[in-house]
């Protein structure tokens, strides 16, 4: 029925279809990767201007919320070894107030600035808990140098 080079195109055509089928997959797979690597790459680059966004938001009242810091640790360093662990509770306690102060303020004299933070995708509870966030861990950074300067005193 069919001559020999009529069962050689065949076996090519058939080759030729899983070769060119073979390459599509590979070619969609790729694509995908490719892909995925590309809304990787914008989720993380999403995340640090949100993260640079809360820093510019900080920065409109970092001078007073670490003088409170500071001057908390200044009137308690005559005896912050001793009363260490009150130490703590009583300063999460008057920065969570100073917080809640400075939460007042600036919403009530920067109200139209939130919507440069609000166009970016962050709420202003997610700002001020940013904002909160990198407070503490500014004040615990200055009270564990401080306790390391009592310990060498």
């Amino acid at each position: 029925m069919f001559g020999k080079k009529q069962k050689e195109r065949t076996v090519l055509n058939a080759v030729r279809r899983a070769f060119f089928w073979s390459l599509l997959k590979f070619v969609k797979a790729f694509r995908q990767v490719v892909e995925f690597r590309y809304f990787a790459q914008n989720q993380l680059r999403m995340r640090l201007l949100k993260l640079q966004a809360i820093f510019l938001f900080y920065r409109t009242f970092w001078v007073f919320s670490n003088a409170v810091t500071v001057g908390l640790i200044g009137v308690s360093l005559m005896r912050i070894r001793d009363y260490f662990p009150l130490f703590l509770v009583y300063f999460l306690w008057f920065k969570l107030l100073s917080e809640v102060a400075v939460w007042y303020l600036v919403r009530k004299n920067y109200q139209p600035r939130f919507w440069f933070y609000h166009n970016l995708g962050l709420s202003e509870t997610a700002l001020f808990a940013g904002a909160f966030a990198i407070d503490l861990l500014i004040a615990f950074l200055l009270i564990g140098l401080a306790y390391q300067l009592m310990r060498f005193l």
